[in-house]
């Protein structure tokens, strides 16, 4: 499924790449994954995670994470919004 907008307009432009780039140049091989707890390794596909908030929401990345659990994350949270938007308003 294509996403819509530009990475920018994601909120995943310039400055969320150069925070990326900040994490891996501070990142310690074998630091666990917050979300998994398996090491990560700069050969690995890593990405800048949001604790809460979303880029979106107005997140700002502020660790690494591997690529998939970020991203599985991410879908599990869209799936949770679309139900809560599915519910019913009392």
């Amino acid at each position: 499924m294509p996403r819509k907008g530009s990475t920018t307009q994601r909120g995943y432009g310039r400055e969320h790449q150069l925070i990326r780039d900040r994490l891996l140049r501070l990142h310690h091989e074998g630091t666990p994954c917050v979300r998994c707890g398996e090491p990560m390794y700069t050969w690995q596909r890593l990405q800048a995670g949001h604790a809460e908030l979303s880029a979106s929401e107005g997140g700002r990345a502020e660790r690494l994470e591997h690529a998939e659990c970020n991203e599985e994350a991410g879908r599990l949270k869209a799936a949770m919004l679309r139900r809560r938007a599915a519910l019913p308003e009392w």
